[in-house]
């Protein structure tokens, strides 16, 4: 039996990994190993991050439930299946002990990495390289969040004290003078009252959140804190 597995993020929609196109190149690949297609089983996992082992995604744990000795498991990729070194080899070792074969489509001629060649070695070697492509991506992309922000760029909501200039990652805050004032009021107040204090002050004093309603002693807090919306 070829049990098949497909996986995609919301992402993976526009790259070419769609689930439609991982199970057209699934099925095509049961067909050239003589498989018939009552002896092919698909699972598929969509919308799911790749960063969840592969036992906690619904599909997945049901496949490795499923499986049982001489099937055949394929995904389409490495990283369709696996999120990590320790996730993949950990998985691999499992289905060895159990007599089952793993294989990728792109990987090594779909030769299986649970066996005892040149695979199996290659594999571990490509699911390493795979995750340090993944940390150093993701290192990137902190990295620029980071700097967007140390230069008031937009990231995620707008905070009290702020407007959004431009769109999408173009996007910067510009300081809005009404709420500069409010922010820079609530702080004067707060060295001789609480927070609720502060709140009840505002809020006596006519001056409303952004939203309109009145200051809760919560916001208040935030707003002191970090400047956060109100």
């Amino acid at each position: 039996m070829i049990l098949a597995y497909a996986r995609c993020s919301s992402k993976d929609q526009k790259d070419g990994t769609s689930l439609g196109e991982q199970e057209r190149r699934l099925r095509a690949f049961a067909t050239a190993r003589g498989a018939e297609s009552f002896d092919f089983v698909l699972y598929t996992d969509p919308d799911i991050s790749g960063s969840t082992p592969l036992k906690n995604r619904p599909a997945g744990g049901k496949l490795l439930a499923d499986a049982s000795k001489g099937d055949f498991i394929v995904a389409l990729k490495i990283d369709r299946m696996f999120r990590n070194v320790l996730d993949a080899l950990t998985v691999a070792k499992e289905l060895k002990d159990k007599k089952i074969d793993l294989a990728f489509g792109d990987f090594m001629g779909a030769e299986p990495v649970t066996g005892d060649g040149l695979a199996q070695c290659f594999f571990t070697v490509a699911t390493a390289f795979a995750q340090l492509e993944r940390d150093k991506i993701n290192e990137r992309t902190e990295d620029g969040r980071r700097a967007k922000k140390a230069a008031q760029g937009c990231i995620g909501g707008v905070p009290y004290g702020f407007k959004k200039i431009g769109h999408g990652r173009d996007s910067i805050l510009e300081p809005l003078d009404k709420e500069q004032q409010v922010i820079k009021l609530a702080r004067e107040l707060s060295g001789n009252m609480t927070p609720w204090g502060v709140s009840r002050q505002l809020n006596e004093r006519g001056i409303r959140t952004r939203t309109g309603n009145a200051w809760q002693t919560v916001q208040v807090q935030r707003l002191l804190n970090s400047g956060a919306s109100g």
